[in-house]
């Protein structure tokens, strides 16, 4: 059967079926699908094909909105694409699932999996860092479109804002959410590696003697600072 207006118009769902397709006999893959919607009817065009081992079947558009010929166009289009190696449907999905999984998303799941494993401070600090201000304006973004300048430019802000040691703090703790992710094969990289680590505060290796003391006091002389001797 050729998938045309006077063809499809034909088409009913057989009894005891919620679902049934017609396939297009001069464009294989191409179809037509009737599918009970509750009190509706949907007819749709679609296309079937295969790509990386799996069946992918994706929506052309409503019968009610796209005619035959449109969609037949529209079909080849697709086909065209998957002869030459790619993957719309599974492509299309991918960006969704992508779309879908933010910083804040997938922080929120890193927090949740790790909550019986940290101890209740670091958890406590952990969410501090992934969840509140330090990368608030990354939180709604795709966290696989996240890039290195990305982060750079928070950590700037925070070395600014609080000082090195939170920048540092707030470095370490995303960069562990990245490394899970990337165990996790929900991203490909860590965006982290890279970036400058503003560092931890260094504490002094020890402090002068009474003695030391003294005898920068006398050394200073008799003068502005000699004075401070006198105290």
């Amino acid at each position: 059967m050729k998938l045309n207006a006077r063809t499809v118009a034909r088409l009913k769902l057989p009894d005891g079926k919620t679902e049934h397709f017609e396939w297009d006999d001069e464009l294989k893959r191409f179809g037509f699908r009737l599918r009970s919607e509750g009190a509706r009817l949907s007819r749709t065009w679609v296309v079937q094909y295969r790509a990386r081992g799996r069946t992918r079947r994706l929506k052309i558009g409503d019968a009610e909105t796209l005619t035959a010929e449109q969609a037949r166009a529209a079909a080849k289009l697709t086909l065209g694409k998957v002869d030459t190696g790619l993957d719309p449907q599974g492509d299309k999905q991918a960006q969704r699932l992508s779309t879908a999984r933010t910083l804040r998303s997938v922080a929120e799941t890193y927090l949740a999996m790790k909550q019986s494993t940290l101890r209740p401070a670091s958890y406590r600090m952990a969410k501090l860092y992934l969840l509140g201000g330090y990368f608030r304006v990354l939180h709604s973004s795709a966290i696989n479109d996240i890039t290195r300048a990305d982060i750079a430019s928070c950590l700037n802000r925070i070395v600014r804002d609080s000082g090195r040691v939170t920048a540092h703090m707030a470095r370490s703790n995303l960069s562990s959410l990245y490394t899970w992710a990337l165990q996790q094969g929900i991203v490909e990289q860590n965006p982290v590696v890279g970036t400058a680590d503003p560092g931890a505060a260094k504490s002094r290796d020890r402090v002068l003697k009474d003695g030391e003391l003294a005898a920068i006091w006398r050394a200073c002389g008799d003068d502005d600072y000699g004075t401070i001797s006198n105290y």
